[in-house]
């Protein structure tokens, strides 16, 4: 467990997303794996101080929480960085779901004493199986399109449209 939220540390999770991936391949159920980052979390900290850093982890920590079903997991992988296991969940649902999240994230900006510290978090999504055929390429996904959305501005979730190309989540579903 990490110290500093309370959630699963990034050696846990990896071996929860080896144990579920199998778990999705045995009963041939979907998968959604996501990654998140804190937008400029370093500017949270030069601005605020690493205490408020701190606090943002875990306000962060807090949104997935509460946001996620008691079926899903997630861990803080490092730094500023989240993992987001969806059991039984295509691609579609992951996207409405962590679409709603992302929204949430922009509008709960974190209470700093008398300070309002505004936060955003860009997302990468991949699903099993048509993102990856093992754990690792499935993970390398999530993290390529994470890396995406933050060249491409942040503050959005990239995933995978239905003829395979990489979109932002309002590509994905135009209804949100």
């Amino acid at each position: 467990v990490d110290g500093l939220t309370g959630l699963f540390n990034r050696d846990y999770f990896q071996t929860m997303l080896r144990q579920e991936f199998l778990n999705s391949q045995r009963h041939g159920r979907d998968l959604a794996v996501i990654l998140a980052d804190i937008d400029h979390f370093k500017g949270v900290n030069d601005d605020w101080g690493h205490d408020a850093g701190d606090q943002a982890l875990r306000h962060m920590s807090t949104l997935l929480k509460q946001r996620l079903r008691v079926t899903d997991s997630v861990g803080r992988l490092g730094g500023e960085e989240f993992g987001v296991l969806l059991r039984n969940t295509d691609s579609d649902r992951a996207a409405n779901l962590i679409e709603a999240l992302r929204v949430q994230i922009v509008s709960t900006p974190l209470q700093y004493g008398e300070d309002i510290v505004p936060l955003s978090a860009t997302f990468g999504l991949a699903e099993w199986p048509h993102d990856g055929r093992t754990s690792n390429e499935l993970y390398r996904c999530a993290d390529k399109r994470l890396y995406l959305g933050k060249s491409r501005g942040r503050n959005q979730l990239v995933g995978r449209d239905y003829r395979g190309a990489e979109m932002p989540a309002h590509s994905l579903n135009p209804s949100l």
